[in-house]
């Protein structure tokens, strides 16, 4: 019943998935605290991954931790209150109105509606399998928080996932967190 963490990863995807432009959101590094709900065995099976997580050797939490940089992001946390990660965005990213991993391996994002403070987008996947629709209000340039939901198939079941995320930049800077262009 372990919560792959290909979709916890697509989960970043989700919620990082609106334009960068759309508010002249400051390019650096960001932080996102993503709230995440499931029921059902779903919902077990990410209280079990958060304990597993918790429970690592110091030297295993810093490969897993290593990996993630490796692939643009930064695991600060997760625990009962959620996913916080960073992610760099370049000077680049924002001029090409672009977030970290809009382009999912096997997935399909559809802007449906957009202003300079809001957008509204459906995503649809193929491994794991999964559709959904989510919306991110940008605040400020240093600032925008999105809410999603996704239906997943989750161990042969059909599954439902929601959550809220709170972006906030943090500096120009990103350190070891690379963008991924």
């Amino acid at each position: 019943m372990a919560l792959c963490l290909r979709e916890v990863t697509l989960v970043a995807a989700i919620v990082l998935s609106g334009g960068a432009e759309a508010y002249n959101l400051k390019p650096g590094l960001w932080e996102m605290q993503t709230k995440m709900e499931a029921a059902g065995e779903l919902g077990q099976a990410m209280a079990a991954m958060q304990k597993q997580l918790a429970a690592l050797p110091e030297g295993q939490r810093k490969m897993m931790a290593d990996m993630m940089a490796k692939q643009g992001v930064g695991i600060q946390g997760l625990d009962a209150g959620g996913v916080r990660v960073r992610h760099c965005l370049s000077a680049q990213m924002v001029a090409q109105d672009r977030l970290p991993f809009e382009k999912g391996e096997g997935c399909q994002r559809q802007l449906s509606k957009r202003s300079e403070t809001q957008m509204q987008f459906t995503l649809s996947c193929s491994d794991p399998q999964a559709q959904g629709e989510g919306e991110v209000t940008f605040v400020s340039p240093t600032a925008y928080h999105s809410r999603f939901t996704l239906d997943l198939m989750h161990e042969g079941k059909q599954e439902r996932l929601t959550g809220t995320s709170q972006s906030t930049w943090l500096s120009a800077e990103c350190g070891d967190i690379k963008a991924v262009e």
